[in-house]
């Protein structure tokens, strides 16, 4: 799959994979949901620029508390400017 010009990384099964920059640059960091919760790590907290998703799970912001579900085969390739900024963590279910 393409956007553009870019090719959309490939994230194993059951992942979602995030990075530290937009369009997939950056640090790369990779969540799987068979772990449950994570806090995000140190580089990654509140500083997602992009993601893929290949799992179903929730990005979670804790002071406020807010929650993002996130669906198999989403990806965003600018969320510093969205929610990428606020994420303190990530589970597999709101």
């Amino acid at each position: 799959m393409a956007l553009g010009s870019m090719a959309i990384p490939a994230c194993p099964s059951g992942s979602i994979c995030l990075f530290t920059g937009d369009n997939f640059d950056g640090k790369s960091w990779e969540w799987t949901k068979k772990d449950g919760y994570h806090d995000m790590p140190a580089d990654f907290h509140d500083n997602v620029g992009s993601f893929v998703a290949s799992t179903d799970g929730c990005f979670i912001n804790w002071h406020p508390k807010e929650a993002r579900p996130v669906n198999s085969g989403d990806y965003r390739i600018n969320y510093g400017g969205d929610f990428g900024n606020r994420i303190d963590g990530v589970d597999a279910v709101c």
